[in-house]
């Protein structure tokens, strides 16, 4: 697994548990994740157990940084509760990705409960090109 695929993981693993409560339907989201990059159950379990940091996210490439933000945009809404404190995460995240904050509300309405090999994402770009 590459760095870039764990720090991923690391993002949802730590925005599902950022209430204290890692809740069914979110598992089931970052098991799909988990799941598309071939990684076991049991080593998902031990990352859940002890995250990975989250290092190098600005050095990403641009579509790996807008599928993140993807991704953790719809965590954020798998669950039909969107809390503050998820959106600063998000935000944040964005920020550390290298995109604007501003990203983050821009993203919500793209998010679609289509399956992922279904996303546009080149028109998710060009959608949030403004806060790139």
């Amino acid at each position: 697994m590459t760095d870039s695929v764990k720090t991923q993981i690391g993002m949802l693993i730590s925005l599902a548990t950022i209430d204290n409560d890692l809740d069914q339907s979110e598992l089931k989201f970052i098991q799909k994740v988990a799941y598309r990059y071939n990684i076991t159950e049991e080593h998902l379990l031990d990352m859940i157990r002890n995250p990975p940091h989250l290092e190098g996210l600005a050095d990403l490439p641009l579509e790996t940084k807008i599928e993140y933000l993807y991704n953790i945009v719809s965590l954020t809404l798998i669950d039909g509760k969107i809390l503050p404190n998820e959106i600063l995460f998000c935000q944040d995240m964005a920020t550390r990705l290298g995109l604007k904050r501003k990203a983050v509300a821009a993203m919500i309405p793209l998010v679609s409960d289509q399956p992922y090999d279904m996303v546009n994402f080149t028109a998710v770009r060009r959608s949030i090109s403004p806060f790139l």
